[in-house]
């Protein structure tokens, strides 16, 4: 996600300075390009991972315009958040300007144009830089209480140390279930809230604010959902702007534990998402420490299939009960 907002404000700014100036020089936009690409690309992880992907990319004008459109990017929004970045740029632009139209060498070298931003510039790409969409803090309210949480993305797969064929066997218990199913809804709805304000977050980074408000709980704007539900409790956006449903599953402690799943559920992740106006179905696992940390591990129909489903609740219906519905 990270590259994926570095090519996003790279266009950006290359769309507004194409507008400003039609006429630019190749020469000069080819220097404004690799200035973005040395710049933007320069946290101390992965530096030249970075680098290479975007040194790949076609920054063209024409291909820059594409990208805009099929990127779904809010121009206003990044244009706003990178104005010292562009008053810099518009800066350099000119004095390059200037010794093309003298036919003079242009003396700076792009290190050198980095090392010549004002400092105020610099820490603002700077700052940039550091964020990350893997690790954010946010705040719900849940039974009229604020909370704050640190919130992990984490790119381990959903697993349980279970050995093959070895199978869950209940031997009853004596729980009070009225009272542990509060607890349950409870930690539901704390996983969908949290889940909401991840989902929303990721997409305002990647500046799709537009799409950031159209982000909500599928529960809390329809009434006439039935008692089994949709099959996925948030509706969201990827960085396409493809709708996502979303599953919330949220469970206790720091290791993975097995979770229950509906039919209707299930039929969602086997990709008729489609039906429910979704291009696309995942399983958000909401793992909650307890002590203000959450990790969250995302499931998708490729790695639904190498679960295993063990059935733990069976519906009874009578021998004659298809005879007395025809």
């Amino acid at each position: 996600m990270y590259l994926e907002k570095i090519i996003r404000d790279s266009c950006s700014i290359l769309y507004y300075l194409d507008k400003k100036d039609e006429k630019l020089s190749e020469r000069i936009r080819n220097k404004i390009i690799k200035l973005l690409i040395i710049s933007q690309s320069s946290p101390k992880i992965r530096t030249n991972y970075y680098k290479n992907k975007l040194l790949k990319f076609d920054f063209s004008q024409e291909n820059v315009r594409k990208e805009i459109v099929k990127r779904n990017i809010d121009i206003e929004y990044r244009i706003k958040e990178q104005s010292k970045i562009i008053k810099y740029l518009e800066s350099l632009i000119e004095e390059y300007k200037k010794l093309e139209k003298k036919k003079e060498k242009f003396p700076l070298d792009i290190i050198d144009a980095i090392s010549n931003m004002d400092k105020d510039t610099y820490n603002d790409m700077e700052n940039r830089k550091i964020q990350s969409p893997n690790k954010i803090n946010i705040s719900i309210e849940i039974s009229g209480k604020k909370e704050k949480y640190n919130v992990s993305i984490s790119e381990e797969k959903y697993s349980i140390n279970r050995k093959k064929g070895e199978k869950r066997v209940s031997n009853g218990s004596n729980n009070n279930q009225s009272k542990n199913n509060v607890k349950k809804i409870l930690s539901g709805k704390k996983g969908e809230l949290i889940v909401l304000e991840v989902e929303k977050y990721k997409l305002k980074y990647l500046g799709l604010n537009e799409l950031a408000t159209k982000v909500e709980l599928i529960a809390q704007v329809k009434d006439d959902i039935p008692l089994d539900g949709l099959g996925y409790d948030l509706i969201s956006y990827n960085e396409q702007g493809e709708k996502i449903c979303i599953e919330v599953k949220t469970n206790k402690g720091e290791k993975d534990k097995p979770f229950f799943i509906s039919k209707k559920e299930i039929e969602v992740m086997e990709n008729i998402s489609i039906k429910y106006g979704c291009n696309h179905s995942l399983i958000y696992y909401v793992l909650d420490k307890g002590d203000g940390n959450i990790t969250i591990k995302k499931i998708d129909y490729t790695d639904f299939k190498n679960y295993q489903l063990e059935p733990v609740l069976y519906k009874i219906v009578s021998t004659n009960y298809e005879q007395k519905i025809n």
